[in-house]
């Protein structure tokens, strides 16, 4: 092979090269749907394991302007930990599943880690804030259609969350959860 037709060689190989990556970038932030397992980070570096759940029609929309009603579901006691995947196995989670193709919201599932709670004013609390912000700005999130529903701990959270940011939710859904009354700041 002469060296022009090396050099051509060479520059076709890279070209297709260049475009595999490209369409290999492009592919990996097309938007997902379902269950996807995700990271928080903190200010000071610090992981925490959370789930989102994104509607199969969202990817399918007609227009990329369109807003989606965001739910956050705060889970119960015995779902404590910091695996990432607990939260989703009660209450909102199998309910999505039984119609996942028609569940027309996304839904944001943190994690309690274990022995803390959801009151606004804890660690647990104050992430799963964080990371409903998150959800919001990585996703199209209509922000006056956010609601808040929690199950027996999480029904607790959902008392004291919504209590602290009164006008951050479209909407309160506790189940079995007392309200405590501490004081908000």
């Amino acid at each position: 092979m002469d060296t022009n037709r090396r050099i051509a060689f060479v520059a076709l190989t890279l070209l297709v090269a260049g475009f595999e990556t490209a369409r290999a970038a492009a592919t990996s932030t097309e938007e997902k749907t379902g269950f996807l397992s995700r990271i928080h980070k903190d200010a000071e570096g610090n992981e925490s394991k959370y789930v989102v759940f994104v509607p199969k029609a969202y990817a399918a929309a007609e227009s990329a302007e369109k807003r989606w009603p965001v739910i956050m579901f705060l889970h119960g006691a015995g779902e404590r930990g910091d695996d990432g995947q607990k939260q989703v196995t009660v209450g909102l989670g199998p309910a999505i599943r039984r119609r996942e193709a028609q569940f027309p919201f996304i839904a944001v599932f943190p994690q309690c880690l274990l022995n803390g709670r959801w009151q606004a004013d804890s660690p647990d609390g104050q992430r799963a804030m964080a990371i409903l912000t998150e959800v919001e700005k990585d996703f199209r999130a209509d922000p006056d259609r956010v609601y808040l529903t929690g199950l027996s701990l999480g029904g607790m959270g959902t008392w004291s969350l919504g209590m602290k940011h009164p006008d951050r939710f479209a909407a309160l859904v506790p189940v079995c959860g007392r309200v405590c009354l501490e004081r908000q700041t």
